[in-house]
């Protein structure tokens, strides 16, 4: 690619080793393991607006739709 060429010849040297303590990983597996179920089940309630009266539209409620441009 033309436009980064120049950082072609660029080195990076690093001696600092990066330590990370138990509740570090922890957090980070944590992270990890619960975007699947969360991801999986809460994305299907931002498709579509359900009507307020409905259990969806109740759960649906306490999501901020607007942010994902569904409202």
């Amino acid at each position: 690619m033309h436009v980064l060429s120049h950082l072609q010849t660029t080195r990076a040297y690093k001696t600092e080793t990066c330590r990370f303590g138990i509740m570090q990983e922890m957090t980070r597996k944590m992270s990890y393991y619960f975007q699947l179920p969360i991801n999986t089940f809460l994305y299907p309630l931002m498709i579509k607006k359900e009507d307020n009266y409905t259990i969806l539209g109740k759960i649906q409620s306490f999501i901020p739709l607007q942010y994902y441009n569904n409202a």
